[in-house]
Formats: C-alpha cells, structure tokens, sequence
C-alpha cells in the first residue's frame, strides 16, 4: 500500500507510537508532531488569502460597503487562531511569524490600492487597518 500524503503518513505513525507507548492522549502527540503547527499555518495563509481576496474584490464604495461583512468575519476568525497561536508552542509561534514577515508587505500594497479608489477608505479602514494590526501581531 502506497501513501501519497505525507500529513497522513505522520499522523498514522504519531498514533502507532502514541498506542504503543501508552500515550492516553493521541491528539498531544498529534501536536507534538507538528501537525497542529501545520494546520496553524495553513489556517495563518488561508486567511492572507482571504484578506487579499475581499480586498480584491472591491472596485468602488458599494463593493466597499459588501465587504464589510466579510471583513468583520475574518476578524472573528483570526481572534479564534491568534488564541490558539497564544498556546502553541515556540516553533509553531516563529512559523507564524515567518509566514506574517513575509505576507504582510504584500497587503500593504493591495490596501494602498484599495484606499486610493475614490469612496472606499472611509467605508473599510478601521476594519482593514485592525486586521492589518493583528496579523502584524503574530510577527
């Protein structure tokens, strides 16, 4: 039998040395093994690319106004993973800051853009810089 995703791979040997060892908990050795980390950073540029999506998406203050919704909603979502990035473990917290370091200059780019069409900043600014704000936080 061949396994073509290595997540998987890991996963099955973290719990065969999990069962074999007596470990009770699978899911500490799952994030032991740096899968947690994984889905932490997959969530991290999941929501880079959402961001950059909503902001895409805008062309003029209606648009604006249709997202700002959206924008509230990542809000939520990036609270829930900066609490889960709180608790995780060192190496997790500088792989996030990585992928911060070298997504956000890219952002700013796109927000320049956006704020320079004509009735938009005011609509999405204090949502786009608070979420600026907070993916500088996992630098």
């Amino acid at each position: 039998m061949k396994i073509r995703n290595n997540g998987v791979a890991v996963f099955v040997v973290v719990l065969l040395v999990a069962a074999l060892s007596g470990c009770s908990s699978a899911n500490k050795a799952v994030e032991e093994s740096g899968q947690g980390g994984l889905d932490l950073s997959q969530q991290l540029m999941g929501s880079f690319g959402d961001f950059s999506k909503i902001l895409g998406s805008i062309t003029d203050g209606g648009s604006a106004e249709k997202a700002v919704p959206q924008l509230n909603s990542l809000n939520v979502d990036l609270d829930d993973l900066a609490k889960a990035a709180g608790d995780a473990s060192p190496e997790v917290q500088s792989s996030l800051s990585d992928i911060a370091t070298s997504q956000i200059p890219g952002l700013k780019e796109i927000t320049d853009k956006v704020y320079a069409i004509p009735g938009v900043k005011p609509v999405v600014k204090p949502q786009v810089d608070g979420l600026l704000a907070k993916f500088a936080g996992f630098k």
